[in-house]
């Protein structure tokens, strides 16, 4: 009996054990397996707790930024640089500041008026119109259309005014297929195809209008009617001191030859200027150099930047209004004159164009030499 009762003592101890190893067995698996979701959840968690705001962090200081810098961009300094021509370190500058504010609504209008003074007026104009699309506030868009209609009813008159049928087309050209249905770009770009007896364009641009608008009709008529009349005067009519009754004021002014040219004297603004006379030049012309002479001491009307035909090519030239130009007895008051950038002859200081030449009936004396004029 005691060896039977040995033998299931230690049967019962070993089952024990055994039960008691499975049982810390189940305990712990459950655990792990328990805990490894746990730890997942934890850990996703974690992640979505420590990238969110980081991330909004992130926008917001962003947000940031676009509000509070623009309120304290000190636009001064760059409207200094605009007022004394310095354009590279103003573009430089405005790139810059557009590359952190893209969207900044002065900064954008800045580069819209540094375009304008550095780029062909037509592409200005474009420019303006592209802010158009933009989601600015109703003064903003106000104010961009009312900048669109005087630069381009200003840059027109004086191309009308100095017959410079040519550099017009070529300026309402891009704005025509940017706005089609203007009929003021329309009525011009047909005009300026007229005037230079290029009707095919001209009714092709009219044809945009009914075929019965009063305002084409009478431009029709007006040009068609032009091929009779001499093409030799100006709108910018020549005034003089002399008080005699003739009405027809004649001249001799004296030339310089230079080997195959003749220069002449004028005054701008009272200043002397050499100019070589050019009767295949259709406007005036000053060097840049000579325009900054002239600007240390007066003032010149900026009329913008147009593409202009010369011996080298087509450039993209300032053009500008002097108050006063005097050729013998005879001043014009606000003539356009093209900026060169570099003196057009060895001994002159630009060339007198046929925008002055014009109002004349002139001859090259080439004896004396004189240029004999007679106002029209």
């Amino acid at each position: 009996m005691n060896r039977t009762t040995g033998i299931l003592i230690v049967i019962i101890l070993l089952s024990i054990g055994f039960n008691i190893a499975l049982w810390f067995g189940n305990t712990s698996n459950p655990t792990q397996i328990k805990n490894t979701p746990v730890v997942e959840k934890t850990t996703d968690k974690t992640a979505t707790k420590t990238s969110s705001p980081d991330s909004l962090n992130t926008q917001e200081q962003t947000l940031k930024q676009d509000e509070e810098l623009p309120s304290n961009l000190n636009i001064a300094p760059l409207r200094r640089l605009l007022k004394n021509g310095e354009y590279i370190e103003l573009g430089r500058r405005l790139r810059d500041a557009l590359r952190v504010l893209p969207n900044n609504t002065e900064l954008l209008l800045m580069e819209a008026e540094f375009i304008a003074k550095t780029q062909p007026l037509s592409e200005a104009i474009l420019n303006y119109y592209s802010l158009l699309d933009r989601p600015f506030d109703p003064n903003t868009h106000k104010y961009i259309q009312d900048k669109i209609d005087e630069l381009s009813s200003h840059g027109v008159l004086q191309l009308q005014k100095s017959q410079q049928w040519d550099m017009l087309a070529q300026f309402m050209e891009p704005l025509f297929q940017r706005v089609p249905d203007n009929k003021t770009y329309i009525l011009t770009l047909a005009e300026a195809y007229g005037q230079q007896e290029n009707f095919s364009l001209m009714e092709s641009v009219l044809a945009s209008l009914d075929e019965l608008d009063p305002q084409a009709i009478t431009l029709k008529n007006q040009m068609y009617a032009n091929q009779q009349r001499p093409a030799n005067t100006s709108e910018f009519l020549p005034t003089t001191q002399d008080r005699s009754n003739s009405s027809k004021q004649t001249d001799s002014v004296a030339l310089i030859r230079s080997r195959d040219h003749f220069l002449v004297d004028i005054t701008i603004e009272q200043t002397p200027v050499r100019l070589l006379i050019d009767t295949g030049a259709s406007i005036t012309a000053l060097s840049a150099r000579t325009v900054d002479r002239l600007t240390e001491k007066y003032d010149a009307e900026f009329l913008g930047v147009f593409q202009v035909s010369t011996a080298s090519g087509v450039i993209d030239a300032p053009m500008v209004a002097f108050r006063e130009l005097q050729l013998g007895k005879f001043t014009f008051s606000d003539l356009p004159v093209i900026v060169l950038p570099s003196d057009p002859f060895d001994e002159a200081e630009g060339l007198l164009g046929m925008n002055v030449l014009r109002a004349f009936d002139f001859k090259i004396d080439q004896k004396t030499p004189a240029l004999q004029l007679r106002q029209f």
